[in-house]
């Protein structure tokens, strides 16, 4: 693990297709989507119940109720893959890792925002439907809002175990990932033929963004993970990639392997040079929200340029160069406050008696008051937001189509 983490971010031009990772796999993995949540969906389109796909996992359960046995049987086999824990999974693990997270969630937030979710963004693929469905660019922080209260239900011990929140929560984003790989073709919004929307491949390289990338980041903050802590949150991370249906061969071995995956899917699918400008107005939106949170004390440009200056030290200058960041350097205030809140969190986590009973419990007195408040102002659960765009399509389409034989950058990549 040491050695992963002490290359810091590596270099773009050392990405390689491996013996485990080829081109052919990746390539195979981009055209298949999730038959038993897919077969949920198809179904619920013949029966009529697909008039929303806000809160399909009612539906589903709904079906499974009152449908013939044979009429019900793809929702009882979704609902019992979904009430099911493989036998691969150790739940003292499970547990670490709740515990890891909910101590270090506080440097999390700015790790999965800068270095995961918008450092994120150069798989333009996986961008693009993301702009689709309206959660890349409609002016506000809601995705970051979402994706931290999800990813916040996962620090609360306990909450992957059959009928907690945080596995309910992922039923209902497989379901959704589900109808989206049939709602956005049929839409004619969707135009790609060469593979499927929200594919397996794009589903692993999320999981490898909450992952390796993730803890390559919290590293970089100053924030030491023990060897248990990074398998506990590795382990937990796969438990929770079996809940989204990623396919078992595609779940890391361990931090090595996943890295390993991750810089051979650089290889075939990250553009940074293309990365689409929407991206950058999530930290707009987030910058907004703190100043109006904290009385305009705050000011949008500092946070903003926090944010922006965070991008470029945890996703790296050659993985965001289409944002058109300015680097201003690792001494600039911002990048040390970055570090800052980082040492913070190591310190209070792994050297101050009770730290991290502390962190813990700071935490999640917070997380259910802002789970309902969420869910009060959208009036939708977890896991269900989603809002399909065509516009935004219409502006990006060019990304989803360009192939890498078309950029001198990535095609010398693919020959390597």
């Amino acid at each position: 693990m040491e050695a992963v983490l002490g290359e810091g971010i590596p270099p773009l031009s050392s990405a390689r297709y491996t013996a485990k990772w080829t081109e052919e796999r990746l390539a195979a993995w981009r055209q298949r989507g999730d038959p038993l949540a897919d077969a949920c969906v198809a179904r619920l389109h013949e029966v009529g119940r697909l008039t929303s796909i806000r809160d399909l996992l009612g539906a589903v359960e709904a079906e499974a109720e009152s449908a013939s046995p044979d009429a019900a049987a793809p929702f009882r086999a979704f609902l019992a893959e979904a009430a099911k824990t493989p036998a691969w999974v150790d739940d003292d693990l499970v547990q670490e890792g709740h515990r890891c997270l909910g101590t270090t969630m506080t440097a999390m937030q700015v790790s999965l925002m800068a270095g995961s979710l918008v450092g994120g963004a150069m798989f333009t693929s996986a961008a693009m439907v993301t702009a689709m469905t309206g959660n890349l660019s409609d002016g506000t922080s809601r995705r970051v809002t979402e994706t931290g209260l999800m990813v916040g239900q996962l620090s609360v011990e306990g909450s992957l175990r059959p009928g907690g929140p945080a596995r309910r929560t992922f039923a209902r984003v497989r379901l959704l990932h589900a109808g989206l790989r049939h709602h956005l073709p049929a839409s004619g919004i969707y135009t790609r033929t060469d593979e499927v929307a929200v594919n397996q491949h794009d589903l692993a390289i999320t999981l490898a963004l909450f992952g390796y990338v993730n803890v390559r980041s919290l590293g970089m903050m100053g924030v030491r993970l023990t060897d248990r802590e990074v398998r506990g949150y590795l382990h937990m991370w796969n438990l929770c990639g079996f809940l989204l249906g990623i396919e078992d061969a595609l779940l890391p071995a361990d931090l090595a392997d996943q890295r390993d995956f991750f810089m051979a899917s650089c290889v075939r699918e990250a553009h940074p040079e293309l990365v689409p400008p929407e991206a950058k107005a999530l930290l707009t939106a987030v910058a907004r929200d703190v100043n109006r949170d904290t009385w305009g004390l705050v000011s949008v440009g500092a946070v903003e340029t926090f944010l922006c200056q965070a991008v470029r030290f945890l996703a790296g200058n050659e993985y965001s160069v289409g944002l058109r960041i300015p680097d201003l350097g690792r001494d600039h205030w911002s990048v040390r406050a970055v570090r800052g809140v980082g040492w913070v969190v190591d310190v209070l986590a792994h050297r101050v008696p009770f730290g991290a009973w502390f962190l813990r419990r700071v935490h999640g007195a917070n997380l259910a008051r802002l789970v309902r408040e969420h869910e009060r102002k959208t009036g939708a659960l977890l896991g269900t937001g989603v809002s399909v765009q065509p516009d935004v399509a219409a502006r990006l389409g060019a990304i989803a189509a360009m192939q890498p034989a078309v950029c001198p950058v990535v095609a010398q990549r693919a020959r390597l």
